[in-house]
């Protein structure tokens, strides 16, 4: 896909667009690690040029090339290996039954990723039915004694009419994000449902989190946009509710007809300064990692606990020549003994502090605080992780 260097915005069509943040050469995936140091540090970059629309409120890649991700078998960004995430996941599963009843449904995913929701989802809602898609599944086609189907392909509408769609962290990775759920709509009659799991924008913004913003996730959204975003492909939509700590937006919405296009909005004020504000608080927090960082490296090791998008792109902002840290640490054995594609930082299992003793421990996502903690004191480490947007606290 050709570059798209418009400031129209894709949701609302105002052209009241501006950058915010400006990256020029990052490393195309983050929920990849290679087998090598040199392959990962090597690794193909792109430019971050992200835009933000200043009438309703959506963001997006500017200088975003589809043609440079690759979404194969070897991506992996499942997180329910934490008890912290699967505490999530176990609400996600109470809403949908909730929301759709006891009765029998069939309904799909685009992007179920290896299909460990699927297979939550369905024990909970045993008269269900569903089809997975993601071209990044590995496994058996059938589970379930045929209850659960996945393919190895991106969606696509099945003979029959799907009575629900669920698409969880999906729809950020797509350039063209109406496109998209114009296809979803297509797949449902109307009444039927859909349920969309997304980042946050607005929550990015507040806390002034620069790794937040990384090249797979082109398409980011606050309430006002992905409501907008709904209606203009034919859904009408609850108000998205803030899940996981306020870091994602869940929304519930019902097929209803394509509406006529809508005149653009006006300008919001608000949302110009919400935005220039963290533009200012990122530069200085930029600054700081680079005094800080050497710091406590003198100390002794310093690691980060996550090899997800939030680690490896943390890795490429704080240390791009891999000089302070020493790795980072993943629950995932998928991940363990590769590498971070940009920074090149190797990738370690838990159990392997207790060799390395390390000095400080850095964890880009507050939600896992008190998890990682206790896995600190399990491992007879006395170390409390840092919050990287707190590190002033960590300076000797």
């Amino acid at each position: 896909m050709a570059e798209c260097k418009s400031l129209a915005c894709p949701v609302c069509t105002s052209p009241s667009g501006v950058v915010f943040l400006h990256r020029k050469r990052v490393a195309v995936h983050q929920n990849l690690v290679l087998r090598d140091s040199a392959t990962a540090r090597a690794y193909p970059r792109g430019e971050l040029r992200m835009v933000r629309c200043s009438a309703c409120g959506f963001a997006w890649n500017q200088s975003f090339d589809e043609g440079r991700v690759d979404y194969s078998a070897e991506y992996d960004n499942r997180q329910e290996l934490s008890g912290r995430f699967q505490e999530h996941l176990e609400g996600r599963v109470t809403a949908l039954v909730a929301a759709l009843g006891g009765e029998a449904v069939r309904l799909a995913e685009v992007g179920c990723g290896k299909g460990g929701f699927l297979l939550r989802l369905l024990a909970a809602a045993p008269n269900w039915r569903a089809v997975g898609f993601d071209p990044t599944y590995q496994g058996p086609l059938e589970q379930l004694d045929g209850r659960l189907r996945f393919e190895r392909s991106r969606f696509r509408q099945g003979a029959l009419p799907f009575g629900a769609v669920l698409s969880r962290h999906v729809i950020e990775h797509v350039p063209d994000p109406l496109a998209f759920l114009i296809g979803l709509r297509a797949a449902l009659g109307d009444g039927a449902r859909l349920f969309l799991e997304t980042p946050d924008l607005d929550w990015i913004l507040d806390q002034a989190v620069p790794f937040d913003f990384f090249y797979e996730h082109c398409s980011l959204f606050d309430g006002n946009s992905l409501v907008r975003l709904l209606e203009r492909a034919g859904f009408e939509s609850t108000r998205p509710e803030r899940v996981f700590g306020g870091q994602y937006l869940w929304v519930e919405a019902r097929a209803v007809a394509i509406p006529a296009p809508a005149p653009a909005l006006p300008e919001d004020p608000a949302l110009a300064a919400r935005t220039a504000g963290f533009t200012a608080r990122l530069a200085a927090r930029e600054a700081h990692w680079a005094q800080v960082l050497p710091s406590l490296a003198a100390r002794g090791p310093v690691v980060l606990w996550g090899a997800g998008a939030k680690g490896a792109t943390l890795a490429e902002l704080m240390d791009p020549e891999q000089r302070w840290l020493r790795a980072a640490v993943d629950v995932n054995p998928a991940k363990q003994g590769r590498f971070l594609a940009g920074s090149g930082l190797p990738v370690i299992a838990p159990g392997d502090l207790c060799r390395l003793r390390p000095a400080a421990v850095v964890l880009p996502n507050a939600n896992y605080f008190d998890e990682v903690g206790a896995e600190l004191v399990r491992l007879g480490i006395d170390l409390k992780p840092l919050d990287p947007l707190a590190l002033e606290s960590s300076a000797p």
